[in-house]
């Protein structure tokens, strides 16, 4: 039976350096709109256009259910030049796929702007209802109201702890990383929420200029996290780290800087169809740094 050919038409530029590297993997997990190989201690996740372009990220011009399709994981992925050939099935062509990098941050911040920005963010989120920590983009101060939610009660401490940290520390007064592990695996999901949280916070940091203080927060974050959760979400923690993320975040940060823009609910849809609530997730970490900035 001959290979199916697949074409990637945007990697993400990790994946692409990760690509370029790799002469051999293997299949780590496989779903039905996308899969990730795992190369080394690399991952790159092959999917459909509508995932959007992310660092992690290599979109196909086909759609393909790749679970229906058969493909299972643990089979061995081969690179040949520029092709990927996966268990004798498909060839995946990447030569002439458009390499995606994360879009530059502002050159400064009107904090009225942001905090106009902030309040139009909460005004939509208030007419939806997002899961996860979603409930938190809807509230000043950041901090749950919702008593029985599980995750947010397990949150709360942690994640107030960490927001004073960042008032703090953007006004240029160091102080110790507080301690965020109950965040790190805490959750459901291939990425579980107190991950994408931190993954939204060091992104944010990063696209805001303030790099070091995002690895100050990494040094305190990645070594627990190669212990405490999963192989996919401690990749895309490792990706917000030096401040990559999916385009879709940026896009809703970029909304927020600038006044009467008319395409916020569009981003959010966007975001509402990232994972189960990594979209809403990940958004509620960096709109604690935009808080935190206004301030």
């Amino acid at each position: 039976m001959p290979h199916a050919r697949i074409n990637v038409v945007v990697v993400g530029s990790r994946a692409a350096d990760t690509l370029r590297a790799h002469d051999r993997g293997g299949v780590l997990a496989v779903f039905q709109r996308s899969f990730y190989v795992r190369f080394g201690d690399d991952l790159v996740c092959f999917g459909q256009l509508g995932l959007r372009a992310g660092p992690l990220n290599a979109l196909c011009e086909e759609r393909v259910a790749w679970a229906a399709r058969g493909l299972a994981p643990n089979v061995d992925v081969v690179r040949d030049g520029m092709s990927l050939h996966i268990d004798g099935r498909f060839r995946i062509d990447f030569e002439g796929a458009q390499v995606w990098t994360r879009p530059a941050g502002p050159r400064g911040v009107d904090a009225g702007v942001l905090r106009a920005g902030l309040a139009r963010l909460a005004a939509s989120v208030a007419a939806r209802a997002p899961g996860g920590y979603g409930p938190l983009l809807g509230v000043p101060d950041g901090t749950s109201r919702a008593g029985n939610d599980r995750l947010l009660e397990a949150s709360a401490p942690t994640i107030a702890a960490l927001r004073a940290w960042l008032a703090t520390s953007l006004s240029s007064r160091e102080e110790p990383v507080p301690d965020v592990e109950a965040l790190i695996g805490l959750g459901g999901g291939l990425t579980p929420s107190g991950d994408d949280y931190l993954c939204g916070v060091m992104a944010a940091l990063n696209f805001f200029g303030h790099g070091a203080i995002a690895s100050r927060l990494a040094d305190a974050v990645l070594p627990r996290a190669a212990h405490a959760t999963n192989l996919v979400s401690h990749a895309y923690l490792r990706c917000a780290s030096t401040g990559e993320a999916s385009i879709v975040l940026f896009d809703v940060l970029a909304c927020l800087l600038q006044p009467g823009q008319p395409s916020l609910d569009a981003c959010l849809d966007a975001v509402d169809a990232v994972g189960h609530t990594s979209g809403w997730d990940c958004l509620a970490g960096a709109v604690a740094v935009c808080a935190a900035l206004v301030r």
